[in-house]
């Protein structure tokens, strides 16, 4: 199921959420709701409009994590200001990456992490939910400096406060700035059939990752008018092994049977949640079901 996210830095005008549907589909949307301490106003012109069109939206947080800046609850607070996080809309997002490297923060690898955390807490606290993180095997895991636990002596065991945050990770097949791979049946299927990213090392299971940033600032989607990055998600549904479904089962306080499988008894579950929500009950968490169980 592809989905897309943008930012007002992508000089779009309002997405026209119609055409963009009938190109890909589009099962989600996800949109900037602050950079740094600034609110950006393309959250609060575009969610309501992603919700009336009945697709699942959220909201990103961009933060700067340079020593001496704004401090993480500051930064939240400007993504909560932008008035566009709903309860059972896809978790807020803290975007986890470093733009010119790690270096230009002047922090350790040890403070980045505290860091991340404490900004973790905060969207926990302020919101309500564990925020998802975009973010990338790369930024965690690379073989320079530029990653955050590259010598394995900073990070050890992931904090069980990160491991609630569900993952959405980048990794791009295909070179940006081209025309978006995704509005065709042909190309869905090649989308369908792309590898999924590497997950950090950290995390442990390398099939724990719900959304995959697949294509960057993409050009000629139909219904925008600049660039857009375009996602696929990864459906969870019976048989499915893993972390994601421990994960699944802790939200719906679910303990019998094997943890980490997607059992009949999870299936069941999952079905009366979806009842209860008015969902399709089908017993496969895709990006609505997703959006819900989220908030648990």
């Amino acid at each position: 199921m592809i989905g897309v996210d943008y930012a007002s830095v992508d000089g779009n005008e309002r997405p026209d959420i119609v055409k963009v549907k009938t190109a890909i589909g589009c099962a989600f949307a996800i949109i900037r709701g602050s950079y740094k301490t600034w609110t950006d106003p393309t959250a609060k012109r575009d969610t309501a409009a992603w919700r009336a069109a009945n697709i699942p939206v959220g909201v990103y947080a961009f933060p700067d994590m340079t020593k001496g800046g704004a401090t993480p609850a500051d930064q939240i607070q400007a993504l909560a200001r932008s008035g566009a996080v709903m309860d059972g809309d896809i978790p807020p997002t803290l975007d986890v990456e470093f733009p010119g490297g790690i270096a230009r923060t002047g922090r350790t690898r040890a403070e980045l992490l505290a860091w991340i955390l404490e900004a973790v807490m905060e969207m926990r606290r302020v919101f309500g939910c564990s925020p998802m993180l975009y973010t990338s095997a790369r930024v965690w895991d690379g073989e320079d400096a530029d990653a955050l636990d590259a010598d394995h002596n900073d990070f050890g065991t992931l904090n069980p406060t990160l491991a609630e945050c569900p993952l959405w990770l980048a990794r791009y097949p295909f070179k940006t700035g081209i025309q978006a791979i995704g509005d065709t049946a042909d190309e869905r299927k090649l989308v369908e059939s792309l590898p999924w990213p590497p997950v950090p090392k950290a995390w442990g299971d390398q099939g724990n990752v719900w959304i995959h940033q697949y294509q960057g600032d993409a050009i000629k989607l139909n219904g925008f008018s600049a660039t857009v990055d375009l996602n696929r998600f990864r459906m969870l549904r019976h048989g499915d092994t893993g972390e994601r479904v421990c994960w699944l089962k802790r939200r719906l306080c679910l303990a019998e049977g094997m943890p980490g499988v997607f059992d009949d008894a999870l299936d069941d579950a999952v079905r009366e949640f979806q009842r209860r929500e008015g969902l399709v009950s089908d017993g496969v968490v895709g990006p609505r079901t997703f959006a819900r169980i989220a908030w648990l």
